[in-house]
């Protein structure tokens, strides 16, 4: 064998040094208690049966150590005896072999230890696997022990389940499911066929949640019977019937208690609670009780003398009454509540419950019950607070029962839906109500088909007030004059001439005289005849209404009032909204609805502004002055309603006054509603006159027969049309109106007969004449406006002087028609529309050269 390379082979130091450190520990030890607890150590491997794979795994790593801390020693030693090793292990033969010896002894021990076929360790290893093995069946046998002993208990529970329910102990039932449920949830099954298994038993689970469902369901519905009174239908057997405590446990035990609480609000709200809402005059609820088994909740008829401070409260208090006592098993109605403390399941299930009817229950007494017993007039509203009482009490008893929740200060906007705050914003529900009555009868009024009128007379006011003032001043005077009069002739001392004349001179006499002068001085300013028009009756009941609003209104708070003034608005924008929609057909076919319209909007709009000035001249509005409103109207019953007036004046201070009444913006707005329609009536019968003239086709070739025939039945036709609205205008528009409005149609008419005059380039002297006949015909039109005054025809239609000029020059002469330019009478007409009509009347000469061009040089100054 060669040398052993020992420098070649050396270990790092650091690890020669740990290694050495640890062996010299070992060596300090005492030795023989090292080899003791080895053998102990290695005898309690051998005795355990079987070994474990981490003692096994131990002593391997034991075996290791023991091999290091061999080569370590020998290292060591070695390392440190290098110098005299080499000299020996060169000139010892001995030393050599005994080397040798022992790394053949080294080799053979490691074969016999690691050899892959017979080595110790592989044997070990496959050992160590096969007890794994076994070890895992071992487990594997316990996991199908338990897993079977889990299947049994889960078929226990199903089999006690079934048990429970045919002996029809619910409750035990209920907790059989609640444990199976429990089971599924920790569940040891590790087959394969886990997901299976556990899916198999959960539908089985579901499956007993669905009979006991049912089964409940089935209790409770025998337990709590709706029916009619009178129906056919059973009330069941009592002895048959579980308790509902039991029913209630159960329904709770598998969380199934929030489905039938909702189930049975609904039956609650649909037999009990709807019904007597609807019939709250006529019905009412009652408790009966029959030999301490049956229990009965009537909602029916009352029976005579019955009478109650609020029927209504009074029936619903007994209904919840009977469902926290009779179905949640709440304290025994016969004592008193306040000596007595609920179950905790009662409180439980009767919050539960009220968490399920109380929105809809407040909400349904509100829109059924108090909207309809808020009042209309301000005398209800002390009787309303009976009514406001009765809530309370309910609302404060429902929440002592937890059918209500008690609200928390943070919870503002809930404390808004409540039944006392409704009530306690009695004012603002009475300004909606009175709103929305103003608003349906102001509907119903616009919408009624029917269009009855009423005349209106009025005064132009500035006029009338001038016509007074003269008559005063005058009459002032004409007083003055004969009370000095009278003076002087008393003064006078005459005994001779004092017999006889006191019959005849005396103060009757001035009296008399005094009478005459102030007459003649009416007689000589006279007032001018007021303008009568139409308006609809319609308009005059919008008006009633809106004073009886604010009438109304003045004896509530400012609040109340000013949101009854706003209502007042609406009813306005509701009227520009409906009428001119709903009507539209009506006001475009008949002119007289338009017109009429048209008068309905400018006298609503004098009348608001009239209310306006009443309402802003004072706090207090006083019965003369309410009453002056609407005056003019020509009919019976018109007026304002003055009833409590009195009480109304007397007002405290914080009542609204009327001092924010503004009605000038729709005053406006009214005003552009009338003008518009107005207009578009203008509109409709400019267009049917134009209709009429297009059927002409021109003025041209007016000297053949056929073409003035059809002229001339076309101003018969114009002047037919405007002759009928005429009348039909007059029994509707004032004077002043119906004349502007008779002048623009007229003026449409003649401004287009002058334009097709004025397209002709050649006029014979036969068609000359022909067209003056024809334009002539208009004439007629003016019957239709005075003759003298301001509303002569030329006042109102613009065109008039220049077509009266216009049918003139058709038949005068050259020399006439240039001296009537001379003396500027045609400024009317534009130099070049002037010529044009000279040279289409007249040959083309020096003279009518001259004419044209002393035209061209502009009208005379």
């Amino acid at each position: 064998m060669p040398p052993i390379p020992i420098l070649a082979t050396a270990l790092p130091d650091a690890f020669i040094s740990s290694v050495i450190e640890d062996q010299q520990q070992l060596i300090e030890a005492d030795v023989d208690w090292v080899d003791e607890e080895e053998r102990s150590y290695k005898n309690t491997l051998l005795s355990s049966a079987p070994a474990d794979r981490t003692s096994v795994m131990s002593c391997l790593q034991r075996i290791d150590s023991k091999i290091l801390a061999f080569k370590t020693e020998v290292l060591e030693k070695i390392n440190s005896n290098q110098g005299s090793f080499s000299v020996l292990y060169k000139n010892s033969h001995e030393l050599r072999e005994r080397i040798n010896n022992l790394f053949t002894e080294f080799e053979n021990v490691s074969k016999e230890v690691n050899d892959p076929e017979k080595g110790v360790k592989p044997k070990l290893f496959l050992s160590l696997q096969e007890n794994h093995d076994v070890k895992q069946d071992v487990q594997n046998n316990g996991a199908v022990m338990e897993m079977l002993n889990y299947l049994s208990e889960v078929q226990l529970c199903v089999k006690r389940f079934d048990e429970y329910l045919n002996d029809a102990r619910i409750e035990e039932a209920a907790g059989i499911v609640r444990e199976m449920d429990s089971l599924l949830e920790i569940s040891p099954i590790i087959t394969d066929r886990r997901i299976y298994i556990i899916e198999k038993l959960k539908l089985k689970l579901a499956s007993m949640k669905n009979i006991l469902d049912q089964t409940l369901d089935d209790l409770l519905t025998r337990a709590i019977i709706f029916e009619r009174i009178g129906g056919d239908n059973e009330s069941g057997d009592p002895d048959s019937a579980t308790h509902l405590s039991s029913i209630f446990v159960s329904l709770t035990e598998v969380n199934l208690v929030d489905m039938q609480l909702s189930r049975l609000k609904k039956n609650v709200m649909n037999y009990l609670v709807i019904p007597l809402l609807k019939h709250r005059q006529s019905w009412h609820a009652s408790i009966k009780i029959e030999d301490d088994i049956i229990s009965k909740l009537i909602v029916g008829s009352k029976n005579n003398g019955e009478e109650s401070v609020d029927p209504l409260f009074a029936s619903l208090t007994s209904i919840f009454h009977f469902i926290y006592n009779f179905i949640f098993g709440g304290p025994n109605p016969s004592l008193s509540y306040d000596s007595l403390n609920p179950s905790p399941l009662t409180v439980q299930y009767a919050s539960k419950f009220g968490n399920f009817i109380s929105r809809d229950l407040r909400e349904l007494v509100i829109k059924e019950y108090l909207s309809h017993m808020i009042p209309i007039e301000t005398s209800e509203l002390i009787s309303f607070e009976k009514i406001a009482q009765s809530a309370r009490r309910f609302e404060a008893e429902m929440r002592r029962l937890e059918f209500m929740p008690e609200l928390q200060s943070s919870e503002e906007e809930e404390e808004e839906r409540t039944l006392g705050a409704y009530v306690a914003k009695v004012d603002i529900h009475f300004t909606i109500r009175k709103r929305d009555r103003l608003l349906e009868l102001g509907r119903k009024i616009m919408m009624d088909e029917k269009f009855e009128s009423v005349v209106i007379a009025e005064v132009v006011e500035q006029v009338r007030e001038n016509a007074e003032l003269r008559i005063q001043e005058e009459t002032k005077i004409t007083e003055a004059t004969l009370t000095e009069k009278e003076k002087e002739h008393k003064s006078e001392n005459n005994e001779g001439w004092d017999f006889g004349w006191e019959e005849d001179w005396g103060e009757d006499h001035w009296t008399s005289r005094s009478k005459e002068a102030i007459q003649n001085i009416k007689s000589e300013i006279s007032i001018p005849e007021p303008e009568r028009y139409e308006i609809t009756t319609k308009s005059k009941a919008l008006i009633d209404l809106t004073i009886d609003i604010l009438n109304e209104a003045r004896k509530l708070n400012v609040q109340s009032g000013i949101r009854l003034y706003n209502a007042t608005l609406d009813l306005f924008d509701l009227y520009r909204a409906i009428m001119p929609v709903y009507h539209s057909s009506k006001f475009t076919d008949i002119p007289a609805l338009a017109m009429m319209f048209y008068n309905d909007c400018t006298w609503l709009a004098s009348e608001l502004l009239k209310i306006q000035r009443q309402y802003s001249s004072s706090q207090s509005i006083s019965s003369n002055a309410i009453m002056n409103l609407g005056n003019g109207i020509e009919e019976d019953g018109w007026g304002f309603d003055t009833e409590n007036i009195d009480e109304v004046n007397s007002a405290t201070t914080d009542q609204w006054t009327g001092q924010n009444v503004y009605y000038e913006d729709m005053a406006n707005q009214l005003r552009e509603l009338g003008q518009r329609w107005f207009d578009i009536q203008i509109e409709t019968q400019k267009s049917l006159l134009k209709d009429f003239l297009d059927e002409m086709g021109g003025l041209h070739s007016m000297a053949r027969e056929d073409r003035f025939d059809a002229c001339h039945r076309v101003m018969k036709q114009i002047v037919h049309t405007l002759t009928q609205l005429n009348k039909v205008l007059k029994a509707v528009l004032s004077p002043a109106l119906r004349y502007k409005a008779l002048g623009l149609l007229v003026d449409s008419v003649i401004k287009q007969m002058i334009d097709d005059v004025e397209d002709l380039y050649d006029i014979s002297a036969e068609e000359s004449q022909q067209l003056n006949l024809i334009c002539g015909m208009l004439f007629e039109l003016e019957g239709l406006f005075p003759k003298i005054g301001q509303h002569k025809i030329n006042m109102h239609v613009k065109n008039w002087e220049k077509y009266r000029h216009l049918t003139d020059i058709l038949n005068l002469s050259l020399a006439e028609i240039m001296n009537r330019f001379r003396n500027a009478e045609l400024t009317g007409f534009k130099t070049t529309e002037l010529g044009n009509l000279i040279c289409a009347l007249f040959a083309d000469t020096p003279l009518r050269a001259r004419n044209l061009q002393e035209i061209q040089e502009g009208h005379p100054l």
